[in-house]
């Protein structure tokens, strides 16, 4: 498969929901955004988006949708409240969560993600909680424009 396709699996901890998605892959960033950040008390947060709907193979029926900061959205499995994706409400795409993906195999030891899973930019970067000292791309909003350095500071052209 390409690096431009995903066909992914992925669930919950508790195992009640599993799910499996395909499509085209959108993007691979570390977000800083206030929706991310605080829907799920961590900064950054990785996002997978794909364009595609969820297919449910397990547990439909144990998906709750939230409401997150302004437009966005969670779906969440009911019995451990792990998020499944978020999304801005009617976007045509999910944003996922690499670490619930089926990657070798629950039994087994390598749950690397493949490379074209890795981020490759930080996104809304002004919003971090800390500075990252890496060699990412930092964007204040979206590539190519506004990109910043790893102290928050403004790129100039």
């Amino acid at each position: 498969m390409s690096d431009d396709k995903v066909d992914q699996k992925g669930r919950c901890v508790c195992g009640a929901v599993e799910y499996h998605v395909q499509g085209d892959l959108l993007f691979c960033f570390l977000c800083h955004c206030r929706a991310c950040s605080w829907a799920l008390s961590v900064s950054p947060v990785h996002l997978v988006g794909v364009k595609a709907t969820m297919e449910y193979t397990k547990g439909q029926d144990k998906v709750v949708i939230t409401k997150g900061l302004g437009k966005m959205i969670l779906g969440r499995c009911k019995d451990c409240l792990v998020p499944l994706y978020q999304k801005p409400e009617d976007a045509p795409f999910v944003a996922l969560f690499p670490p619930a993906f089926h990657i070798g195999g629950e039994d087994s030891l390598d749950q690397k993600l493949p490379d074209k899973y890795h981020p490759k930019c930080h996104m809304n970067y002004e919003n971090r909680a800390m500075d990252a000292n890496d060699s990412l791309p930092k964007y204040k909003t979206g590539p190519p424009n506004n990109q910043m350095n790893n102290d928050g500071s403004l790129i100039q052209p």
